[in-house]
């Protein structure tokens, strides 16, 4: 138990570092230092990072990608896209969410010189760590399964209904009695298809329900975080690839989270880029106004990332070890 505590600790208190080296590539240090540590203040860092389920390692790992990702844009190469490719790996062994921003980012390579190469550097790692999870799936289910999916489709199921909350397997009711029994009672596999189904027939019968909900969370995460409109709207106002990286980041996780019910928990990975950005609004309005920097010497952003992708591999081979 101790030993969990110290672990679970540390992660929070990696994520207020990341928030600090993450907001330091768009910020100077006298804005990237009060973006950190309102993250830590606000009680989310503690409250979900030190929680015993994986999001707060999956926080981390959404972190370093971030940061991986600011490290290729800056200096395109090889090495900063296998880099990239290995925290992309790590994030999508906890949760699928990333993997549409990780095809979106291999394609978006073919911009750059050597782009080909780059995404296939890129893509290595990500299919070599994917592959144990799937042959130990297929041994088991006789399926490819390369992600968890059944708690994605019970999320959206419920949007469709237009719940905004979380509910388990257990929970979810099918309004038609017989499929509601046959979906008790059945395996995972017949479960995912009535689920689809039903998601199906909700989206044709009632659409403006999802839609509605849609918006409403989307409006949720704006009005909770009154500076990141604002932050959005100078990132891409700026045309600089680090804020634009993060911006684009940003929406496309709260777009993602904002198709599904989802409690704030799932909210919580994205929050290190939130507060970058909502900083960056405030630097891009009033920059020539702060008339003070703070000096810190910190290690650069890839040997950072090189140190946490080490830790996540070193869990990563040990999770493969016990599959």
């Amino acid at each position: 138990f101790k030993r969990t505590a110290i672990a679970l600790a540390a992660v929070s208190l990696a994520l207020v570092f990341l928030t600090f080296i993450i907001s330091k590539t768009v910020l100077p240090n006298a804005l990237a230092l009060p973006a950190a540590f309102l993250f830590a203040v606000s009680g989310s860092a503690v409250k979900y990072g030190s929680n015993v389920e994986v999001q707060g390692f999956f926080a981390l790992f959404v972190a370093v990608f971030a940061l991986c990702g600011i490290n290729y844009l800056r200096k395109p190469g090889a090495f900063n896209a296998l880099l990239w490719g290995i925290s992309a790996g790590l994030c999508l062994q906890i949760r699928s969410v990333l993997f549409a921003a990780a095809a979106i980012c291999a394609a978006l390579m073919f911009r750059e010189k050597s782009g080909g190469k780059h995404a296939s550097v890129f893509l290595l790692p990500i299919l070599l760590m994917l592959t144990p999870w799937v042959v130990r799936n297929y041994h088991h289910f006789g399926e490819f399964i390369p992600f968890e999916k059944s708690a994605a489709l019970v999320n959206i199921y419920t949007a469709t209904l237009g719940m905004d909350g979380c509910i388990g397997n257990s929970e979810v009711k099918i309004r038609d009695a017989k499929r509601n029994d046959l979906f008790r009672y059945s395996q995972a596999g017949v479960r995912d298809v009535i689920l689809k189904s039903e998601i199906r027939k909700n989206l044709t019968s009632s659409p403006q329900t999802y839609l509605m909900g849609v918006i409403r969370r989307l409006m949720k995460y704006f009005f909770k975080f009154p500076l990141l409109l604002p932050g959005l709207i100078l990132c891409f106002a700026k045309r600089e690839k680090a804020p634009v990286f993060l911006g684009l980041f940003c929406l496309y996780y709260i777009f993602i989270r904002s198709t599904m019910s989802a409690q704030d928990r799932y909210f919580f990975p994205m929050l290190p880029a939130v507060y970058a950005v909502s900083f960056y609004g405030l630097y891009a309005l009033w920059a020539s106004k702060i008339a003070f920097e703070i000096e810190l010497r910190v290690p650069d952003t890839r040997t950072i990332s090189i140190v946490f992708l080490a830790l996540g591999l070193g869990l990563y081979a040990r999770e493969v070890w016990f599959l």
